[in-house]
């Protein structure tokens, strides 16, 4: 059984089950998220990572368990008609999503001037520029989403999706179809997200080297026992991982390459 951190959770999710129609995807789901920690969710397309973000955010309904994000139960809002508080998280979509009609500025102070009805249009470009910076677009603030790199999209995106400066960050696939090198730099801004300011990231992703890299924990999500198999560090589950899922996820493109190599060396003439 998981340990617990020793922290308040931001996320704690307790005994979720998902089903669509008479099909279980997901049962038993629990696990717990701390603020500052780099929580991955993996596992073999169709075993349920989709549905399981969309029940974190409040878009869609558990069949019975409970979430609590940031002390918010997003499927009672749901239930009566609303959504869970705009600060409490932010998403990162596939893709970046971003408003292709809007400059990089426009996209960023969207939710700051939805929510901060409070702030003067300076306070707000102020405030969307300095997210701009902080993720290493100063100076792209006029910008259209189609006059940028991907890696530059998703940063954008990443601004959008801290400008309230939420608590916890959720991540659906950042790296997919970047570059390594653009999928690397991402990760380091993850990190400084991290760290400068103590976010909590769950993260949705196939990128073996970047769950790896980043990871604090990871949650393996199992089609066929449609269960969360495994909580663990990314390492300990590419080593020593005592299901065979597991160990099929994560092959030997993570732990076990430098054992292979040295077996074809003793038997290479």
């Amino acid at each position: 059984m998981e340990t617990e951190r020793q922290v308040q959770p931001v996320l704690t999710v307790t005994e979720l089950a998902i089903r669509r129609g008479n099909r279980s995807l997901l049962e038993g789901v629990s696990f717990s998220v701390a603020q500052g920690e780099i929580f991955s969710i993996i596992g073999a397309s169709g075993c349920g990572k989709s549905s399981l973000l969309r029940i974190l955010l409040g878009l869609d309904l558990p069949a019975s368990g409970t979430v609590r994000l940031c002390g918010v139960d997003p499927a009672k809002l749901l239930r009566q008609g609303g959504v869970a508080v705009p600060h409490s998280y932010g998403v990162l979509f596939q893709e970046g999503a971003l408003w292709t009609s809007m400059s990089l500025l426009e996209n960023v102070s969207l939710p700051i001037r939805n929510y901060h009805r409070e702030f003067s249009d300076e306070e707000i470009t102020d405030l969307a520029i300095f997210k701009l910076a902080l993720v290493g677009l100063g100076g792209f603030e006029n910008f259209y989403p189609n006059q940028i790199s991907g890696g530059m999209a998703r940063r954008a995106a990443i601004a959008r999706a801290i400008a309230l400066d939420p608590p916890v960050l959720f991540l659906d696939e950042p790296s997919a179809g970047l570059d390594p090198v653009t999928a690397r730099q991402l990760d380091e801004l993850i990190l400084q997200l991290r760290s400068c300011h103590g976010t909590a990231v769950v993260l949705i992703t196939h990128d073996l080297s970047s769950i790896r890299r980043i990871s604090d924990r990871a949650a393996f999500l199992d089609q066929e026992s449609r269960s969360l198999l495994e909580i663990a560090p990314p390492a300990e589950m590419a080593e020593r991982s005592p299901h065979r899922p597991v160990r099929d996820f994560f092959g030997d493109r993570l732990g076990n390459w430098p054992k292979k190599k040295a077996i074809l060396q003793r038997v290479t003439p």
